[in-house]
This record gives structure tokens, sequence and C-alpha cells, in this order.
């Protein structure tokens, strides 16, 4: 399937984009996490073809960082009894 890493290529631009836009709401924690993500699956792909586990790695991270894209961290701020 010839068309699949391009594809895979514009998805995780798309994704980064639409992180990077929200980096003045909360600030670049998630689009510094998930561009390791994404380094790591493209790394995966053309370099580790073999071993899967860098592309679960990277699935990861752009996980966590779509996670912390979404969380408002007002909520967990800690308050004085």
């Amino acid at each position: 399937m010839p068309w699949l890493l391009p594809v895979l290529m514009v998805m995780l631009a798309l994704h980064l984009f639409f992180l990077f836009k929200k980096v003045s709401e909360k600030g670049y924690l998630p689009v510094s996490i998930s561009l390791v993500g994404a380094l790591c699956i493209v790394i995966s792909r053309y370099y580790v073809l073999e071993n899967p586990t860098l592309s679960y790695l990277g699935l990861a991270a752009m996980v966590v960082g779509s996670f912390l894209n979404t969380r408002s961290f007002q909520n967990f701020k800690f308050q004085k009894n």
C-alpha cells in the first residue's frame, strides 16, 4: 500500500497543526509531547520495521499530548484548607 505513508504524514501534520493552534491557551507541553510521538512513529516506519515498540511509544506520546490539550489545569490547582 504505497498510499498509506503519505496519508499518515498528512494526518500527523493535521494533528500537530490543531495542537499548535491552542498553544496560547494550553502551552507548549502538549505540542512538544505529540511532536516527539510523531517523530517516533515516522522514525519507526522508516528505520525500525521489525520491532513495533517505537511505534507504540509514539502513539502513546501522541495520546498523552492530546489528553493534556483537552484537560483544563485550573481544576488541578491545590487549595489551602
